[in-house]
């Protein structure tokens, strides 16, 4: 038998100290750990992509934009009734709901445009990390789905 070595109280033989744990397993495993990660995570990612270009498109379209604009103006009434029961200072302002609208128009294209570049920004985002995760899936060496 193989000599024993004492320490810490513990007894081990050479053979055992000689021995290297089995690196080519734990790196096959932790690559499979990756790979299926990967392979979970792909889905959820394709899945926000989307939901951002559906998102976009509604920004974009200018019909989006009157229950917004509704509920703004529904609000300031409501607010005006509720502090100004007596219509003194509504009826000083009557012009308040064009005024309002006016700015509503001039500053919506504004908000427009924020928001698409958010959005494009996103998606930007997500399309690396989906790169990165297919890259990640298949493998340094292989290449990914469409073929680069």
């Amino acid at each position: 038998m193989g000599a024993k070595i004492l320490g810490a109280g513990k007894s081990v033989t050479r053979a055992a100290l000689m021995q290297t744990p089995p690196s080519d397993d734990a790196q096959a495993a932790e690559g499979r750990a990756l790979r299926n990660w990967a392979l979970l995570a792909l889905p959820w990612l394709a899945a926000q992509r989307d939901m951002l270009a559906a998102c976009k498109n509604y920004v974009k379209d200018e019909n989006c934009t009157l229950p917004i604009q509704n509920f703004a103006v529904r609000e300031l009434y409501a607010l005006m009734m509720v502090f100004d029961p007596s219509r003194k200072w509504r009826d000083a302002c009557s012009d308040l709901e064009n005024s309002v609208g006016e700015i509503y128009k001039n500053s919506f294209p504004k908000l427009v445009s924020g928001s698409v570049a958010l959005i494009e920004a996103q998606e930007a985002i997500v399309s690396s990390m989906i790169d990165a995760v297919t890259h990640l899936k298949n493998g340094s060496g292989k290449t990914t789905q469409d073929g680069s």
